[in-house]
């Protein structure tokens, strides 16, 4: 499913306190959620995903990227009732109006910190 995301985000604060790694991660994981936004916070998801071809990145790359990008406020980390780690972007349902069908992750859960080890 495809998701728009707006040229707007180039002048957006918060995207650019990011570094160069986080602003990648964030475009890439975006595409990734489901139709309430959430995407599975598991960081070997993660490089599967976005980085297919980074087959040695280090996870910890990862973790300190999606850190940054829940410490600006363009996501959030929850603890669902599955058990997992999950992240939210902020604001999700404003800019992505037209996606129908039901959640493929969990919606909502206990709020978690990006120093939390959930």
């Amino acid at each position: 499913m495809s998701r728009l995301i707006s040229e707007r985000i180039c002048d957006n604060h918060r995207f650019n306190e990011l570094n160069h790694g986080a602003k990648l991660c964030y475009l890439l994981l975006y595409l990734w959620t489901d139709v309430a936004g959430n995407v599975p916070a598991d960081l070997l998801f993660v490089r599967r995903n976005c980085f297919p071809q980074q087959k040695t990145m280090k996870t910890t790359y990862i973790q300190d990227w999606l850190d940054d990008i829940v410490r600006v406020g363009l996501a959030s980390y929850f603890l669902a009732s599955d058990g997992q780690r999950y992240v939210h972007f902020e604001k999700f349902e404003q800019f992505q109006k037209n996606l129908k069908g039901a959640p493929k992750y969990p919606t909502g859960g206990q709020k978690l910190h990006p120093q939390d080890d959930g």
